[in-house]
């Protein structure tokens, strides 16, 4: 019949602090999650599509743009904002494919501004 052993807290707190025994990982403190850290492609991203902005509505100002279609590209940033954050959310990163798929759409923008 196996023996059951039984230890003080204070022995087990001074094992734990020794490294004798070792923590189980879902007893461990959650790690900050790799989607708390800021991402450098979206960072570039979102820098680039806030200068966009800031280019379309000083365009549009100007009246070389129609209020639509400012609307339009003022939606189509938001999205590139707002997918790209969801995906560096989801993995923690934006990846360079799909850094470069939101810098296309960003150069459709860009190529309407002239």
């Amino acid at each position: 019949m196996p023996m059951r052993m039984t230890f003080s807290p204070s022995f087990l707190f001074v094992a734990l602090a020794m490294g004798i025994v070792a923590v189980p990982a879902a007893a461990r403190p959650a790690q900050p999650h790799a989607a708390h850290r800021a991402d450098t492609l979206q960072i570039k991203l979102n820098d680039r599509a806030k200068a966009i902005h800031e280019k379309l509505i000083a365009i549009r100002k100007a009246g070389r743009v129609s209020p639509a279609e400012a609307a339009a590209m003022t939606s189509k940033l938001a999205w590139v904002r707002a997918d790209s954050a969801k995906y560096v959310k989801q993995q923690g990163f934006l990846s360079a494919g799909e850094s470069a798929s939101y810098n296309r759409a960003l150069d459709e923008i860009e190529k309407k501004l002239g």
